[in-house]
């Protein structure tokens, strides 16, 4: 598993309470009782050092994500 996401919308503050109202999170919370929206990640891991790297990549249908991993052991 590459990572797992947090929705806003199981957030209890009260700007998030209407986010999910609408599209796939919503069907699946209607039918199954747990709100989650499946998500396809695509990325590719640049090493910059033994111990810094970069990973880049979007989730569909298009989110871009950039993160930087440390690893110091």
């Amino acid at each position: 598993m590459e990572g797992l996401y947090a929705y806003a919308g199981e957030f209890f503050f009260p700007v998030f309470s209407h986010a999910g109202d609408h599209g796939v999170y919503k069907e699946f919370k209607d039918k199954i009782g747990i709100g989650f929206a499946p998500y396809v990640y695509h990325g590719v891991d640049i090493a910059i050092t033994s111990y810094l790297t970069l990973e880049v990549g979007f989730i569909l249908p298009f989110i871009s994500i950039a993160t930087l991993q440390i690893n110091l052991f």
